[in-house]
C-alpha cells in the first residue's frame, strides 16, 4: 500500500524530474572527453540508482521506522 501511495503521489513527479535529467546527461555520453562522458556516466547511473531508492526503499524504511513526523503519535 506503501509502494501505491508513493507512485501515486510523488512517484510521478520524481520519474519526471530524473528522465529531465538524465536527458540532459546521456547526450553527453556522445563527446570524446573521457572526463565528460566517466563524469555523465556516473551521473546518470546516480540518478537511476536515485529514482530506484527513492520510489522502493524509501517507503518501506518510512512504513517500518515510523517517524514522528510522517506519523501522528498513537498511529
Amino acid at each position: 500500500e506503501s509502494l501505491q501511495n508513493t507512485l501515486s503521489t510523488t512517484g510521478s513527479a520524481v520519474i519526471v524530474s530524473v528522465v529531465v535529467l538524465l536527458g540532459s546527461f546521456v547526450p553527453l555520453m556522445n563527446t570524446e572527453l573521457a572526463n565528460t562522458w566517466s563524469v555523465s556516466l556516473y551521473i546518470s547511473e546516480a540518478l537511476i540508482l536515485d529514482v530506484i531508492t527513492a520510489l522502493t526503499i524509501l517507503p518501506l524504511l518510512v512504513l517500518w521506522l515510523k517517524p514522528k513526523f510522517v506519523f501522528k503519535p498513537g498511529e
